[in-house]
């Protein structure tokens, strides 16, 4: 009868023992599933930067040279060999570590009547709200944009609808001026949060990230 009891106790005892096991495993799976999430999202923060400032850089080369007939697009960064580490160009699009599309735009615009320098992403589609991950990289992209705010002349997202859209702006320090209580510089982390998360598109939602923008009307 003893030996009985024992070996059930032994055996309560192995299935505790198990299920611990498989508490911590949920557990060490979760944990690295977010320490492999916050090293791609620093990844693509260093990316980012690195295109940025290249882009910053070259923005008075291109400005100096670029005419009417002619535009300037993600192209540049790889017969430049400036792509970041992390991010690969092909088919016409820089690809982020998560596999977004960036896009990259120095030309004029309405028969020649703008002159605009942008990056832009697209955040989320169909009537979707924005994802975590979008959100994160949203995040990191305005996060880069303020530590630059005087070479950005807005960052903003775009509702489109048709031929239309709806747009939530920030404004760096080439026209913060104009709306003291949206300058990107000062921005908060709920300032950063609201232009994120007012991605609800109805055909798809973008965010635009200008590094210059003249009118010529």
């Amino acid at each position: 009868m003893r030996k009985v009891c024992e070996l059930g106790r032994s055996m309560v005892e192995m299935l505790g023992v198990l299920a611990i096991i498989g508490v911590l495993s949920v557990g060490g799976i979760a944990g690295y599933s977010k320490a492999m999430r916050k090293h791609k999202l620093n990844k693509f923060s260093d990316g980012f930067n690195q295109l940025l400032n290249e882009a910053i850089r070259l923005n008075p080369i291109l400005e100096s040279s670029i005419s009417m007939s002619k535009s300037i697009n993600e192209s540049i960064f790889e017969t430049l060999n400036l792509m970041p580490e992390g991010m690969t160009y092909k088919a016409d699009y820089i690809y982020d570590i998560f596999n977004n599309q960036l896009n990259y735009y120095y030309g004029y615009h309405n028969e020649g009547r703008t002159l605009e320098n942008y990056f832009s992403i697209t955040l989320s589609t169909d009537g979707n709200r924005i994802t975590q991950e979008k959100s994160e990289v949203c995040h990191m992209i305005l996060l880069a944009a303020k530590e630059n705010s005087e070479n950005i002349e807005t960052i903003q997202t775009r509702n489109i609808i048709g031929t239309s859209y709806t747009s939530t702006t920030l404004y760096g320090d080439k026209r913060c001026a104009q709306r003291p209580d949206l300058c990107l510089k000062s921005a908060t982390i709920d300032d950063i949060d609201n232009i994120c998360y007012s991605c609800l598109s109805e055909d798809s939602c973008r965010l635009f990230l200008y590094l210059s923008y003249k009118s010529f009307w």
